[in-house]
């Protein structure tokens, strides 16, 4: 048995630097707590070497921990660029050629209520970081500035983005960038970030990405960036955030009816990419958007890569997911067999629906909340002639599939993780199917390889039967442990007790009896596991429970504030709303009786 020994003070810092020790302690003897720990773990303690002797363009990077989970971290009087990550304690920056020499900055460290202040100066040598075809940005920047040079940055994604040509690259420094009037009144003002409406070209993409580490924040409370008929575009390891976190139900409520610029406020995504091809989004943080994550319509040639996707979809109206290519379409039909859409090695989780959908120009809305898939493709339109790859993801917690097929057909999905999916629809499964129209004659999906672990009163497969004879054609060598169709779906899904290690512990190898080439990658898991690490991230589910007393009050409160018919308003006069369990659809002159049933039969429109 290990030895054990009691600390009574709390480390709020320690920075090793070339030739000093710095440790910063205190002791609150209003507030003294007893932490004991294993003796073994002391060599363990998040203490990180931390050089302050740089060179112009060499990247930083430092971990700034204490001893204690829990604390919080910022930055006070930093160089332009430099960020700590909040959770987790993590320094980046790399400096510019305008900032050799002497530079400061202070850490604060936050815990239960005390804050601790650290100093720390570094040295930088001179050298050189402009780069040619270079636009800079910077949270100080300024938007009258040239952006051609460090010394001269933007402020603006939107106005960089507008000034760039094919094979430029837009450097962020660190820092959070937010949109313009964020915070303020949603009427009247922009919609997005950044808005892009030009293009790259072959071979010489415009690449949007951080200069050298340095962490970047877009927070935005509308939408993030916005692509319109743009083509040939690259993001790259930029954190997106929304304000997901600061809506409630009641909120979204109030602006369920409302069809002006205030209802903005629940409408924010990500990226949305609209009539917009070749754009790839790699190594990404998008996080906390009310609307998608990510959204596509009208486009095709996506790559979605290496990013983590999360706590996206929970307040729009629209019916969204975390990543969302409803309406995809290539630009032409030719060569039907390449992969033209593709999500290859995402963490995907806590997205979902926690609102009622409508689309009230159909004259019919159904009360119920049927979407929030973590990862999402359909061809209903017919409009995409192309393959669509899922590889090497993990999607779990998410509000209805991890993964929902709606229409597709030839596409390959293999060595995926799925873990407890359907967290808020029920009769919805890890893995949606919903397959084309047999007379088109479409190809089978392969799907192989994948690990499902699906919660014991829901589906590992949710199939819908359109006609097809074989409806788990194309499925084979997967593994799952038994869910509700397990007899169904045993020919083509071995059934096991267990799939993953530790899935509680965030441990996702194969279980034991399980080759290591099912699944999830373990270099990929272990890319998850450093981000989560380095981000502070949780994977969780989505903060609201949806249940049946959840839908049920959305639904009381949605016929109670039905507003009376206006003709200058987008909702039909004669709109009909139907009561997704009973069945029963009521008018506008009915919405009292709700509840009970109308008392008189309202024809339901479909």
């Amino acid at each position: 048995m290990n030895q054990k020994v009691t600390w009574v003070t709390a480390i709020i810092s320690i920075l090793i630097n070339s030739n000093t020790v710095l440790a910063e302690t205190f002791i609150n003897k209003n507030n003294l707590r007893d932490t004991t720990i294993e003796k073994s773990l002391l060599a363990s303690l998040p203490v990180v070497s931390c050089n302050t002797n740089l060179t112009v363009g060499e990247e930083y990077a430092c971990i700034v921990s204490g001893a204690s989970q829990g604390a919080r971290y910022s930055l006070k009087n930093a160089p332009t660029g430099m960020a700590i990550q909040y959770g987790s304690g993590h320094l980046h920056w790399t400096p510019a050629s305008n900032q050799s020499g002497t530079q400061t900055a202070t850490i604060l460290r936050t815990l239960d209520g005390q804050q601790s202040e650290t100093p720390i100066t570094f040295t930088v040598q001179a050298g050189t970081t402009t780069s040619q075809n270079a636009i800079y940005l910077a949270p100080n920047g300024n938007d009258n500035n040239s952006g051609i040079s460090v010394d001269q940055p933007l402020l603006s994604l939107h106005k960089a983005a507008s000034l760039a040509q094919p094979g430029d690259t837009i450097y962020l420094r660190g820092g959070t960038y937010t949109n313009e009037g964020f915070g303020n009144s949603f009427i009247g003002r922009r919609n997005n970030l950044a808005r892009i409406t030009n293009s790259g070209s072959p071979g010489q993409e415009i690449i949007i990405r951080p200069h050298g580490n340095e962490y970047v924040k877009l927070k935005s409370d509308v939408n993030g960036i916005v692509f319109k008929g743009a083509s040939y575009w690259k993001i790259q390891g930029i954190e997106f955030q929304g304000t997901a976190q600061q809506i409630d139900p009641d909120q979204t409520l109030k602006l369920w009816w409302d069809d002006t610029d205030a209802s903005n406020e629940i409408k924010g995504q990500g990226i949305a990419m609209n009539t917009s091809f070749e754009i790839e989004i790699v190594d990404c943080i998008v996080r906390d958007f009310p609307g998608a994550g990510v959204s596509n319509n009208g486009g095709a040639n996506i790559t979605l890569k290496d990013s983590v996707v999360y706590n996206n979809a929970w307040w729009s109206f629209a019916g969204t997911h975390g990543f969302a290519n409803s309406k995809p379409a290539t630009p032409d039909q030719n060569n039907p067999t390449d992969f033209k859409m593709t999500m290859t090695g995402n963490l995907v989780f806590g997205n979902q629906s926690s609102m009622i959908s409508h689309v009230f120009s159909k004259g019919f809305v159904k009360l119920e909340i049927d979407e929030g898939n973590g990862l999402h493709m359909q061809n209903t339109e017919g409009l995409f002639y192309g393959r669509f790859l899922a590889e090497n993801n993990l999607v779990m917690y998410n509000g209805k599939a991890g993964l929902g097929l709606n229409t597709i057909a030839n596409s390959t999905i293999r060595n995926n993780s799925f873990y407890q999916n359907a967290q808020a629809v029920d009769g919805s499964g890890e893995l949606s199917l919903q397959p084309p129209d047999p007379n088109s004659n479409p190809q089978p999906n392969v799907i192989k390889k994948n690990l499902f672990h699906a919660l014991p009163d829901r589906q590992t497969l949710k199939v819908f039967n359109n006609g097809q004879n074989d409806l788990y054609e194309g499925i084979s060598n997967n593994y799952a442990v038994p869910a509700l169709d397990a007899e169904a779906i045993k020919d083509n899904v071995t059934q096991a007790n267990s799939v993953f290690v530790d899935p509680q512990n965030l441990n996702f190898s194969p279980a034991s009896g399980i080759t290591a080439d099912y699944g999830v990658p373990q270099d990929t898991l272990d890319s998850f596991t450093a981000k989560i690490e380095e981000y502070g991230i949780t994977p969780k589910p989505a903060k609201t429970k949806v249940n049946d007393p959840y839908i049920k009050k959305l639904k009381i409160e949605i016929f109670k504030r039905w507003p009376a018919p206006n003709p200058n308003d987008t909702i039909p006069d004669n709109l009909v709303l139907e009561d997704g369990d009973s069945g029963l659809c009521y008018t506008y002159e009915q919405r009292g009786d709700y509840p009970a049933p109308p008392r008189t039969k309202t024809p339901c429109k479909k």
